[in-house]
């Protein structure tokens, strides 16, 4: 009888989430263009990305924030230096994961 309650918001988030992710899958691996029809040309977009020069100087940047924001997190955890400005919430400070 549970089953039947939670089928509704089941379908609904499936038809929300999954179809939209699957369909950006499929769409990423075909060469589109408007008013043709897609034309598959499976790991070649992909391939391509990483031999581009944006794409690369993207992740170097990303690479580098990550590190930077990390140890600006961990120094206001341990609540020296110049990270130590830095506000968080409560539950952060308490060391719970969630609520």
């Amino acid at each position: 009888m549970a089953y039947l309650f939670i089928t509704p918001i089941v379908l609904l988030v499936l038809s929300l989430v999954a179809y939209p992710f699957t369909y950006a899958i499929y769409l990423s691996m075909t060469h589109k263009l408007v008013g043709l029809p897609p034309v598959f040309v499976g790991f070649e977009n992909y391939i391509r990305l990483t031999y581009d020069g944006f794409f690369q100087r993207a992740v170097v940047n990303s690479v580098h924030l990550h590190v930077r924001l990390g140890r600006l997190q961990a120094r206001a955890r341990r609540g020296d230096g110049a990270g130590a400005d830095v506000q968080y919430p409560l539950a952060l400070r308490s060391g719970q994961a969630c609520c």
